[in-house]
């Protein structure tokens, strides 16, 4: 134990409590008083159902039923502990507010308050009106059906903005681990939740993923409307999660082909309603894509973005996107600090190789918006490539396109 080195020997112990960790942590007192006040209350209730003789909770709440309001009011506990709530959305409240928290902690309190307490009670209230409904019993309580109309509407637009929450959560948490901003992280959810509801999709893809294998798996995917091998999934490798590899494993709806068959724009224009997807690290204002290189600097390979944006285009009903997010944290070599810069530059980096040439490019998606450039002029490519860029760089952008000389002058 003579050499043991716990890493405490340059550890100042005197920053916890400093100002700014007192100040850090302010934010959690109402939480931690929350927590503290349900145990005291926890304790309380222990006290008295030991002194009714285990009668006390089942006065005041239905628990003793299989299904009653106690162990529903539990159950919503236990979801809001999960990692779809507290990970997903309050999970990143240390950074960006304790509103998630707290509207969490209010629904609780409300759960049980409603389903433990007043869930007795609104039972034999409802079954007395033959009411189904919390709206029901308001509607033959009070006599008035603009008085239930607006409550209904209350609690649809209650639950609306708990799942707006929720998802911009999960987006959050999307962010803090990838680096993208959380509007990329909705736009994937929603990607997403529009492709499940999709049917008779097809894949002929130079790379399978974990997201195409679940919706081949939902049936979403089954290539039945392909032109070339129907009802089979081409690819020419994957990359994913164990599970990906297993459904592939002797699947007989699974093509591995060869890269040069697969990735060819006249195999690929063969299949109607191609839709080729790429991203780029830069975008000049002409359309120009650098996906590969940072100025000179390599920095992947080039792919088959070339190949599937222009087979996709040559598809009937085909389209090609670059989707990229508008700006990227770079560090500074003069200083060291990161800073924020945009991903549509007026001229690529010197040195930066050209993946896909302006001709070939059909439309660039960034969070802000969709610019079509598929036979616009130059003035319209810069335009609309702008419109779609960071607001903050929207300016200096258009200053930029007079200066280099790829606009005369700005209108």
């Amino acid at each position: 134990m003579d050499n043991l080195d716990l890493g405490f020997d340059n550890f100042d112990f005197a920053s916890l409590v400093s100002p700014d960790s007192l100040e850090a942590l302010a934010p959690m007192a109402p939480l931690t008083g929350f927590l503290l006040i349900a145990l005291v209350a926890s304790i309380i209730v222990r006290g008295r159902t030991r002194a009714a003789g285990g009668t006390f909770v089942n006065r005041y709440f239905i628990g003793n039923r299989a299904l009653g309001g106690f162990v529903l009011a539990m159950t919503t506990i236990a979801t809001y502990g999960s990692v779809s709530s507290f990970v997903g959305g309050p999970g990143q409240a240390w950074d960006i507010g304790f509103g998630w928290v707290y509207m969490a902690v209010v629904q609780v309190t409300a759960l049980v308050l409603l389903y433990g307490i007043f869930g007795k009670k609104m039972g034999l209230i409802s079954r007395k009106l033959n009411a189904v409904t919390v709206v029901d019993v308001i509607r033959a309580r009070y006599g008035s059906n603009a008085l239930a109309n607006l409550s209904a509407l209350v609690i649809v637009l209650f639950f609306a903005a708990t799942m707006v929450a929720q998802f911009v959560g999960g987006a959050k948490l999307f962010e803090a681990v990838t680096g993208y901003s959380y509007v990329i992280g909705l736009g994937l959810f929603g990607v997403a939740a529009a492709l499940e509801s999709k049917n008779d999709l097809g894949v002929h893809t130079e790379m399978l993923t974990s997201g195409m294998m679940r919706l081949a798996k939902l049936g979403v995917i089954n290539g039945r409307r392909k032109q070339i091998n129907q009802g089979k999934i081409v690819t020419t490798f994957a990359m994913g999660i164990p599970e990906l590899y297993e459904f592939m494993d002797y699947n007989p709806s699974v093509a591995v082909m060869d890269g040069a068959w697969v990735n060819d724009p006249y195999t690929i224009a063969q299949n109607d309603n191609q839709v080729s997807i790429n991203t780029s690290l830069e975008v000049d204002l002409t359309g120009q894509c650098a996906s590969e290189s940072i100025g000179s600097r390599q920095y992947s390979g080039t792919g088959g973005q070339a190949d599937t944006a222009i087979g996709a285009q040559m598809s009937r009903g085909g389209k090609s996107i670059i989707a990229l997010y508008s700006t990227a944290m770079v560090k500074d070599p003069a200083t060291g600090e990161k800073r924020e810069v945009s991903k549509i530059v007026p001229q690529l980096t010197t040195g930066a190789a050209v993946t896909l040439s302006r001709n070939d490019v059909d439309r660039v998606v960034t969070e802000y918006g969709v610019a079509e450039l598929r036979g616009t002029s130059l003035r319209d490519r810069v335009a609309r490539l702008i419109e779609i860029a960071h607001p903050k760089f929207r300016e200096e952008l258009w200053e930029q396109a007079v200066q280099v000389g790829i606009l005369g002058k700005r209108r």
